[in-house]
């Protein structure tokens, strides 16, 4: 290999490509290594471009250092093995004393959310924004807030069952998590933060709702939420299916798209689908 201020290498001979390289003599900068495989040709290589690559790297100061320390927002203790991310440059685990250092930190303004945090039974905590110099060490906290499992009955506003014969789906608005529901008449969300939130819940032949709720954890870390929909005016749609020669067609099945609603035409080629919104 070579990179420019240093002498070249001799032959290394390696089984695996780790070969280690002094860059102390190097200037602060960008540079370029060149490594080449075979340079005297031995192996008769019919692609000569194969033989080499180079990479561009910039050379630096050692940044600064972060101490974290993450503690459960209501009791203040310290929690142990909470996942620990700085976006694109770092990621570990916190010790039992929910402390971890992350060393290194290249000088810059980090924005809110930058650092992060996850644990088990807790809802994703964000680091306040931050800024580190090169060779300076900041002491930083995360208090996680445990997190609430969110669960409730979707009913019927007229007759207050439980809505089984649609496919029903309710999402958190002002959180990112993925729709939850189903044909039980339920939806369950396993982890939600506490607070307000908006939930909307909808289904085919229902007028969508929007409802805002406060989440708090029982003592079995569980909170219920209850959405009542209003059934919307539907009707019935019915036709005849037919061949290009104008022929009643028997046994097809009409399906109305993006439903579960669908029926098979009679012996005179009719169908009937009825609750269509």
């Amino acid at each position: 290999y070579s990179i420019e201020g240093l002498e070249p290498s001799d032959r290394v001979d390696v089984a695996v490509a780790e070969i280690p390289i002094d860059l102390s003599k190097l200037p602060i900068g960008r540079h370029q290594l060149e490594v080449i495989i075979d340079p005297q040709d031995s192996f008769g290589d019919l692609i000569r471009e194969n033989n080499s690559s180079r990479i561009t790297f910039l050379l630096r100061q050692v940044g600064g250092t972060v101490n974290l320390r993450v503690v459960d927002s209501a009791t203040r203790q310290p929690i142990r093995k909470a996942f620990v991310c700085l976006a694109g440059l770092w990621w570990g685990y916190t010790a039992g004393d929910g402390r971890v250092t992350i060393p290194d930190v290249p000088p810059s303004t980090y924005e809110r959310g930058s650092l992060w945090v996850r644990a088990f039974g807790y809802w994703r905590g964000k680091a306040p924004s931050f800024s580190v110099a090169n060779g300076q060490t900041i002491n930083l906290q995360v208090a996680l807030e445990k997190a609430v499992e969110l669960w409730g009955r979707i009913t019927n506003a007229r007759t207050g069952e439980l809505i089984t014969d649609e496919v029903v789906h309710v999402a958190v608005e002002d959180v990112d998590l993925p729709d939850s529901g189903g044909r039980k008449g339920e939806y369950r969300f396993s982890e939600v933060p506490p607070g307000t939130h908006r939930l909307r819940a909808w289904a085919y032949c229902y007028q969508p709702r929007t409802v805002t709720a406060a989440v708090h954890a029982d003592v079995q870390g569980r909170c219920r939420v209850d959405i009542s929909l209003q059934p919307a005016p539907t009707a019935t749609l019915t036709g005849t299916v037919t061949d290009l020669s104008g022929r009643k067609v028997h046994g097809a099945v009409v399906w109305l798209a993006g439903t579960s609603r669908r029926a098979v035409t009679d012996s005179k080629g009719h169908f009937e689908i009825s609750r269509v919104q």
